[in-house]
Protein backbone atom coordinates (compact mmCIF):
# COMPACT_ATOMS: atom_id res chain seq x y z
CA UNK A 1 0.00 0.00 0.00
CA UNK A 2 1.15 3.51 -0.36
CA UNK A 3 2.08 6.17 1.93
CA UNK A 4 -0.64 9.76 1.56
CA UNK A 5 -0.11 12.42 3.71
CA UNK A 6 -3.38 13.10 5.36
CA UNK A 7 -2.30 16.69 5.65
CA UNK A 8 -4.49 19.67 5.95
CA UNK A 9 -8.11 17.39 6.22
CA UNK A 10 -11.13 18.62 8.45
CA UNK A 11 -11.20 16.39 11.31
CA UNK A 12 -14.18 13.79 10.71
CA UNK A 13 -11.67 13.89 7.33
CA UNK A 14 -8.94 12.47 9.46
CA UNK A 15 -10.60 10.06 11.31
CA UNK A 16 -11.92 8.26 8.05
CA UNK A 17 -8.39 8.61 6.43
CA UNK A 18 -6.88 7.04 9.73
CA UNK A 19 -9.69 4.07 9.54
CA UNK A 20 -9.44 3.29 6.35
CA UNK A 21 -5.57 3.58 6.38
CA UNK A 22 -5.06 0.79 9.27
CA UNK A 23 -3.73 -2.39 7.60
CA UNK A 24 -4.82 -3.73 11.56
CA UNK A 25 -8.12 -2.24 10.98
CA UNK A 26 -9.01 -3.72 7.85
CA UNK A 27 -7.70 -7.29 9.07
CA UNK A 28 -9.79 -7.09 12.35
CA UNK A 29 -12.75 -5.88 9.83
CA UNK A 30 -12.30 -8.72 7.84
CA UNK A 31 -11.76 -11.12 11.11
CA UNK A 32 -15.40 -9.91 12.10
CA UNK A 33 -17.09 -10.88 9.05
CA UNK A 34 -15.15 -14.43 9.03
CA UNK A 35 -17.22 -14.94 12.36
CA UNK A 36 -19.85 -13.18 11.12
CA UNK A 37 -20.22 -15.14 7.85
CA UNK A 38 -18.68 -17.96 9.07
CA UNK A 39 -16.51 -17.53 5.81
CA UNK A 40 -14.01 -20.21 5.01
CA UNK A 41 -9.84 -20.00 4.97
CA UNK A 42 -10.23 -19.11 0.95
CA UNK A 43 -13.10 -16.81 1.14
CA UNK A 44 -11.00 -14.89 4.36
CA UNK A 45 -8.12 -14.31 1.61
CA UNK A 46 -10.38 -13.35 -0.98
CA UNK A 47 -12.63 -10.65 1.15
CA UNK A 48 -9.55 -9.08 3.02
CA UNK A 49 -8.05 -8.50 -0.88
CA UNK A 50 -11.25 -7.03 -1.28
CA UNK A 51 -11.40 -5.04 1.74
CA UNK A 52 -8.15 -3.58 0.99
CA UNK A 53 -8.77 -2.58 -2.34
CA UNK A 54 -12.19 -0.77 -1.64
CA UNK A 55 -9.91 0.81 0.98
CA UNK A 56 -7.29 1.90 -1.19
CA UNK A 57 -9.65 3.45 -3.26
CA UNK A 58 -11.97 4.97 -1.04
CA UNK A 59 -8.64 6.59 0.62
CA UNK A 60 -7.93 8.22 -2.62
CA UNK A 61 -11.76 10.17 -2.73
CA UNK A 62 -10.95 10.71 1.02
CA UNK A 63 -7.48 12.57 0.26
CA UNK A 64 -9.25 15.02 -2.36
CA UNK A 65 -10.17 18.69 -2.43
CA UNK A 66 -14.16 17.89 -3.28
CA UNK A 67 -16.85 18.47 -1.13
CA UNK A 68 -18.21 15.99 1.54
CA UNK A 69 -21.16 15.03 -0.87
CA UNK A 70 -18.89 14.93 -3.54
CA UNK A 71 -16.84 12.21 -1.54
CA UNK A 72 -19.74 10.63 -0.69
CA UNK A 73 -20.81 10.25 -4.34
CA UNK A 74 -18.00 8.90 -5.73
CA UNK A 75 -17.37 6.24 -2.83
CA UNK A 76 -21.15 4.58 -3.65
CA UNK A 77 -19.79 3.26 -6.67
CA UNK A 78 -16.74 1.92 -4.95
CA UNK A 79 -18.88 0.29 -2.05
CA UNK A 80 -21.36 -1.66 -5.00
CA UNK A 81 -18.00 -3.02 -6.47
CA UNK A 82 -17.07 -4.55 -3.25
CA UNK A 83 -20.56 -5.78 -2.66
CA UNK A 84 -20.99 -7.01 -6.24
CA UNK A 85 -17.33 -9.11 -5.53
CA UNK A 86 -18.45 -10.06 -2.02
CA UNK A 87 -21.72 -11.64 -3.47
CA UNK A 88 -19.62 -14.13 -5.81
CA UNK A 89 -17.76 -15.20 -2.74
CA UNK A 90 -20.63 -15.82 -0.13
CA UNK A 91 -22.83 -18.50 -0.30
CA UNK A 92 -26.44 -18.12 -0.24
CA UNK A 93 -26.90 -18.00 3.43
CA UNK A 94 -23.76 -15.54 3.72
CA UNK A 95 -25.26 -13.20 1.50
CA UNK A 96 -28.79 -13.19 3.16
CA UNK A 97 -27.21 -12.34 6.93
CA UNK A 98 -25.07 -9.39 4.71
CA UNK A 99 -28.06 -7.72 3.34
CA UNK A 100 -30.30 -8.60 6.53
CA UNK A 101 -27.40 -6.93 8.71
CA UNK A 102 -26.99 -3.75 6.01
CA UNK A 103 -30.49 -3.50 6.35
CA UNK A 104 -30.07 -3.15 10.13
CA UNK A 105 -27.31 -1.19 9.59
CA UNK A 106 -29.21 1.37 7.74
CA UNK A 107 -32.59 1.39 9.58
CA UNK A 108 -30.29 2.19 12.71
CA UNK A 109 -28.45 4.99 10.80
CA UNK A 110 -32.03 6.57 9.66
CA UNK A 111 -32.93 6.39 13.17
CA UNK A 112 -30.12 8.25 14.25
CA UNK A 113 -30.70 10.83 11.46
CA UNK A 114 -33.84 11.91 12.49
CA UNK A 115 -32.90 12.30 16.26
Amino acid sequence: MSVISASGLSAQSQKLFDLISDNNLLEKATMMMREKYNLTADQYEKVLAINATFAEKAKLIVLSDNSKLSKIIAIKPLAKQREEALKKIFTEKQWKIYTEFKKERESLRKAWMEK
